[in-house]
């Protein structure tokens, strides 16, 4: 399997394919592309509110999580800022589609891990993050994808971009 370590992600909306094309970068400038389906990111947008209201596990009641994951995700579309910039993709760059998309929170951290893997899992691509950066990540994601009329978990904030990127490590500690 190769696994690349992406520092930063950009999004890119291919109106032909009518996908969005996610361009991983890493710390050596490679890259790598992931193909993000309409389907995959409306399976993976219904399930983010139930895996924050897991991860909030010291609230008392569901209302209670469900409104601190609100909060989180509010925070962060002002805490994590997007770019628009004029991307340049290397002619040898791999390509994937992806189908599937994990989120795991390793023991004692607070860093969340986001995969991204194609169904023979020749390809993944690992981002270490915050869970504002999540956060922004999702709503990156939506915002270039508005064409999908997709519902997000929360309201999200127009970048207005059909190319943005948002850079992963000046955030991680």
């Amino acid at each position: 399997m190769n696994t690349f370590s992406a520092e930063k992600i950009s999004f890119i909306y291919d109106h032909e394919q009518d996908r969005i094309d996610l361009l991983f970068h890493d710390d050596l400038k490679q890259q790598m592309i992931g193909i993000l389906t309409r389907a995959l990111l409306k399976n993976v947008i219904q399930r983010i509110p139930g895996w924050f209201t897991e991860l909030n596990q010291s609230a008392q009641s569901n209302e209670h999580k469900q409104a601190i994951a609100e909060l989180n995700y509010a925070s962060a579309q002002q805490e994590v800022h997007a770019e628009k910039e004029n991307l340049e993709v290397q002619h040898n760059t791999t390509r994937f589609l992806i189908s599937s998309l994990n989120i795991t929170k390793p023991v004692n951290s607070e860093s969340l891990i986001l995969t991204f893997m194609d169904r023979a899992e020749r390809h993944q691509v690992k981002l270490s993050l915050t869970e504002a950066q999540f956060h922004k990540i999702i709503s990156t994601m939506l915002q270039t994808g508005k064409n999908w009329d997709l519902t997000a978990p929360w309201d999200t904030t127009d970048i207005s971009a059909e190319t943005a990127a948002i850079n992963l490590s000046k955030h991680l500690h």
